[in-house]
C-alpha cells in the first residue's frame, strides 16, 4: 500500500527500521516498536530509554492525521496476577493503561482525540510463532508487552 511505503520511508529517513515494524493487515496499517522492553511487565509505564524511539514513531504518524483514524492496541504477556497484582486487577485493565500511555502521547504531538480509540487485549492477540523464533521465554514474553498503532 501506498501509505505503508511512505511510512516505511520516514521511519528510515529517521533511522528507526530496526525498531519499529509495519504491517499491513486486513484491519489496517499496524505499526509497532519491534523491542521487547517498551513496558516491564505488570506495569503500564514506557520505559525511559524508550521514550524517544515511541516520540519518533509516532512523530511519523502525524502527517496523516487529517485523512486517517488511529487505533492504539494494549497487549498484554500471558502472566496472570496474583492476589491482584499491585495496581491492576486483571491483564485487562493492563493493556488498555498501556494503550492509554501511548494515546497521550499521540495526542501530545497533535494528533487530534477524535480520531483515535484506545482497545485493551489483554493477552488474546499473541504475536505469531514465527516471529518469536530464537528468543528465550523471558524475551517472548517480552515481546509480547506492547503497543500496537493501527491507522485505518
Amino acid at each position: 500500500s501506498s501509505i505503508q511505503k511512505e511510512i516505511d520511508k520516514r521511519i528510515v529517513a529517521e533511522g528507526l527500521e530496526t525498531m519499529v515494524r509495519t504491517d499491513l493487515t486486513d484491519d489496517g496499517l499496524e505499526l509497532s516498536l519491534n523491542s521487547g522492553i517498551v513496558f516491564d511487565s505488570g506495569k503500564s509505564a514506557v520505559r525511559p530509554e524508550i521514550e524517544n524511539t515511541l516520540a519518533a514513531m509516532l512523530q511519523t504518524l502525524v502527517p496523516y492525521a487529517e485523512k486517517y483514524d488511529f487505533a492504539i492496541e494494549g497487549h498484554t504477556d500471558i502472566k496472570r496476577f496474583v492476589n491482584g497484582g499491585g495496581s491492576y486487577r486483571s491483564n485487562w485493565e493492563l493493556s488498555t493503561e498501556r494503550a492509554n500511555a501511548v494515546r497521550s502521547r499521540l495526542e501530545k504531538e497533535g494528533i487530534d482525540r477524535s480520531r483515535i480509540r484506545v482497545e485493551g487485549y489483554a493477552d488474546t492477540k499473541p504475536i505469531p510463532k514465527e516471529r518469536l523464533i530464537g528468543l528465550s521465554s523471558e524475551e517472548r514474553l517480552a515481546r509480547h508487552r506492547r503497543v500496537v498503532v493501527r491507522i485505518y
